[in-house]
């Protein structure tokens, strides 16, 4: 069997991916890599797919530059082989943080009905999907999902409309925008293709964190992640009292207030109103030592000094 692995990026790949694309195990299957840079990630992936079909390939893998592949994962994919199937990865929410959620979004919701829209409570979690794997079902039917690892048979794009991948905002409010992958995930459907994720198929992702130059107060170890009302900081104003607003890179507490152990604990967990981490513990960087003067060298006494 032919198959292209790809990665579709706009800048460069990162070392930890290539090393995973590197130690993969094909399963003898022949081989070829493409890079394919320089374009936004849709036209990318459109010129990866026509790649596909001018080589004559059976499937497409493509991975995005910032997936770390399991070394079995193409195997798995290719066991019981789907015309489209995704591997699933940590998924950012909008504060750019994990919460659980992976990239890959069930076909149904609660009441049993098709989902329309990608929204995150349609997203799996990695729990979930872990379970159904030590149950041993392994092909899951979705309703789509991020394309960072997804194997799609080159027959697929021959069935469907050019472009492949494409951005899309409706006019409808209703639908709102569909990134590239979710679009093609939408192709699919209308042309009778389902799409699946392997449940075995749980790749890295290299999640960005931001650093901020702390300075650490004596008093002061965590940095506000996102902005929030500390509804138990109250501060007199003209009308009363409101709460202290804090936000992104701001030092928690502030400087004068002494929340509880329970209030820092509920804030830098998920055990608060928002359900997710407002701030996060930092470390304050070691002090620099002077460096110790090397020993001074003894003065050996000459014949005539002794």
């Amino acid at each position: 069997m032919r198959i292209l692995i790809a990665v579709p990026t706009f800048e460069s790949i990162y070392p930890d991916t290539y090393s995973s694309i590197y130690e993969l195990d094909k399963g003898g299957h022949e081989v070829a890599f493409a890079f394919v840079r320089g374009y936004d990630c849709a036209t990318a992936r459109n010129r990866i797919a026509q790649k596909a079909i001018n080589g004559n390939y059976d499937y497409v893998f493509m991975v995005d530059n910032d997936v770390v592949l399991p070394r079995t994962v193409l195997l798995d994919m290719l066991d019981d082989p789907k015309a489209v199937c995704l591997g699933y990865y940590a998924h950012r929410n909008e504060n750019n943080l994990y919460n659980g959620r992976v990239s890959v979004c069930r076909l149904k919701d609660s009441a049993g009905n098709l989902y329309f829209n990608y929204p995150l409570e349609s997203e799996y979690t990695a729990e979930e999907l872990g379970r159904m794997r030590e149950d041993g079902t392994h092909k899951l039917w979705i309703h789509g999902g991020g394309m960072g690892c997804a194997l799609i048979r080159t027959e697929v794009f021959q069935k469907l409309k050019y472009p492949w991948y494409d951005w899309v905002n409706y006019a409808d409010d209703s639908r709102g925008m569909l990134s590239e992958d979710l679009y093609f995930c939408e192709q699919c459907k209308a042309a009778g293709i389902p799409v699946f994720t392997d449940t075995r198929a749980a790749c890295g992702h290299m999640l960005r964190h931001i650093q901020w130059p702390v300075y650490v107060r004596g008093d002061s170890m965590y940095k506000v992640l996102v902005m929030f009302d500390d509804l138990q900081d109250m501060v007199p104003t003209p009308g009363g009292s409101q709460p202290w607003r804090y936000f992104p890179g701001d030092d928690y507490p502030r400087k004068g207030a002494e929340p509880s152990a329970e209030r820092v604990a509920e804030l830098s967990g998920k055990n608060n109103a928002r359900g997710i981490a407002l701030i996060e513990e930092v470390m304050k960087p070691p002090e620099e030592k002077a460096p110790e003067e090397a020993p001074k060298p003894k003065r050996r006494r000459t014949k005539t000094e002794k």
